[in-house]
This record gives structure tokens, sequence and C-alpha cells, in this order.
């Protein structure tokens, strides 16, 4: 999941790759709990939700991630690129949650994973 300014792009990520997709806010939803819950669809078998990008404006739109953790029953956990440098680079503060930088890393791991 990533939050920025221009709202919530979600992904459900299974064994195949991607398998659907929720752009918040839209005219379909009402809210981003909606939008989520209608991104896993009727079988929510959710394992883990990984938050990207500006996570205080997914609070001010009412979604926690304690919220978002009773809701699909799973641990939800920040996305932050620097973990996966295992130290050997330092990033800074503002980049490691920045939307651009997780995108940018998602980018990078399509190219990686089969």
């Amino acid at each position: 999941m990533l939050v920025e300014s221009a709202g919530l792009h979600a992904w459900l990520v299974g064994e195949d790759g991607v398998e659907n997709e929720i752009r918040y806010p839209s005219p379909e939803y009402s809210s981003a709990a909606e939008a989520l819950t209608d991104l896993v669809g009727d079988d929510p078998r959710v394992y883990w939700i990984y938050i990207g990008g500006d996570i205080e404006l997914l609070n001010r739109a009412g979604v926690s991630t304690p919220m978002l953790a009773a809701l699909f029953g799973c641990p939800v956990m920040p996305f932050e690129c620097a973990p996966f440098c295992n130290g050997a680079q330092r990033v800074d503060e503002r980049l490691a949650h920045s939307p651009l930088f997780a995108v940018a890393m998602g980018l990078a791991l399509r190219e990686v994973m089969p």
C-alpha cells in the first residue's frame, strides 16, 4: 500500500504477482476502509500488509495501522527500503519514508521477482 498526497494506492500481491489493485479516493468507494475491503474480495487471506509513503495521511483518513491489523487479521508493517540493504547503505531518513522511494523499490523488485 502506498499513501501519498494524491491518495491511496494498494495492491493485493499473490504467488503469481499482482492479483488486484485499488485507488482511493475513487467514486465507487465511500471510505478507504471500504476500498481496502473490496481489494481483498470475499476471501480475505491477507498475510502481511506493508505501508509505504506518508502513513500519517492514512491516519487522517480514519484508517490506522491497528485498525487494518484487526480488519484483516495480519501484521501491518511500514515499508522501508533501507532494511533491504542490510545496513550496507545509509539512506536519508526523509527518503526512507518517501512515497517515491517506495515506488522505486517496488519497480526494482519487479525485475528480480520471477
